[in-house]
This record gives structure tokens, sequence and C-alpha cells, in this order.
């Protein structure tokens, strides 16, 4: 723990982790300590909003490929020890047992669930077609969503569908710099 603590990107990802916009930044950093309001502050939460959403969108590729790099001695020691197994699971195929569960699970699940079997079907073709048309509306909405927005960004990142990270950016753009920067404006306007 102590050596991925001494890595940058994990240092300002713990600060912009405690300067989160919704409850931190906008209300204390922007409001309380800068004293802006109005469209200014609109501006500036919509602004470093997005600035948090494309660092942890960033973030989130940087850590799965440092991750990767500190266990791929561990990842090729278990490709070893499966080609190891694979003998052993021959072995035990061809016992009767061992082709009775074969047949049935191939039988219950596997055939049930071939995607090659399916991928030609209307139903299927039109969900996948579906996915942008859903999916963009869901991830703008995911984005208007205080902490569920972390949900989006990890979908986008990981699927590559920058697309739907466009929709959770303007989400997340309007959530700050009209949700809560309004909302921060009207509490602080009444002390």
């Amino acid at each position: 723990m102590r050596e991925w603590l001494k890595l940058w990107p994990v240092r300002f990802a713990v600060i912009v982790f405690i300067l989160n916009m919704e409850f931190v930044t906008i209300p204390f950093v922007f409001k309380f300590l800068m004293g802006l309001s109005g469209t200014t502050l609109q501006k500036a939460s919509a602004g470093f909003g997005t600035f948090e959403l494309c660092f942890w969108y960033w973030y989130l590729g940087w850590f799965a490929v440092e991750k990767y790099k500190r266990i791929k001695h561990i990842i090729e020691a278990g490709k070893q020890e499966l080609s190891r197994a694979k003998e052993d699971i021959a072995e035990a195929r061809q016992s009767d047992k061992g082709k009775y569960y074969e047949e049935r699970l191939r039988k219950e699940i596997l055939d049930k669930w071939d995607l090659e079997k399916y991928k030609n079907s209307r139903l299927v073709v039109f969900l996948m077609g579906l996915g942008y048309l859903t999916g963009v509306p869901i991830m703008f909405v995911l984005g208007l969503m205080p902490v569920i927005w972390i949900a989006g960004l990890i979908v986008c990142r990981f699927t590559g569908w920058r697309l739907w990270f466009l929709a959770l950016l303007v989400g997340n753009a309007i959530k700050n710099g009209y949700g809560y920067a309004l909302g921060w404006d009207y509490v602080f306007s009444l002390f």
C-alpha cells in the first residue's frame, strides 16, 4: 500500500477524492473561501466538475495498466499452472462421470447461452442498436445524479464507449453547474 502512495497519480486521486465537487469544493472552496456566486459559480462548478470526471476517467485506465504491470508475474505463473492442469482435466473428462457432467453442462448451459446461435436474430440486432439509443440517455441521467455517476464512469471507461462518456460529462456539468451551484448559492444566501 505504501508503494502505491508514492506514485503521483495516487496522491492526486486522494486530493481529488477529498475535494469532492458536490459536497466540498462548491460549498467550501468556491462559495465560502473564494466568494463566488451566480454565473461565475455555475461556470466554475461545471468546469471543475468536468475536469474531475475526466481525471477519474484517465485514472481508472492508468490504475488498470499499473495494476496489471504489478501482477504480471502472478498471471504468468497462473498460465503455467493452467497448462499443467489441462492434462489432469483431459484425463478426468475421459471418465464416465466426466463425460456425463460435460454433456449435461453443454446441454443445460452452453447450448442455451451460445451467442453465435442468436447473433443474427432480429431481437439481438435490435437490442445492440438500442444500446446507443438507450445508453446515451441513461448515461446522461447518471451524470445528473450525485455519487451514482461513478457507476456510469466505470461502465464508460471499461467499455470504451466515448459517446456514453460525453453524455455523462454533459449530465455532470449540468448537475454541478446548475443543480449544486444554485443549491449551494441558495443555502449560503440564507445566512
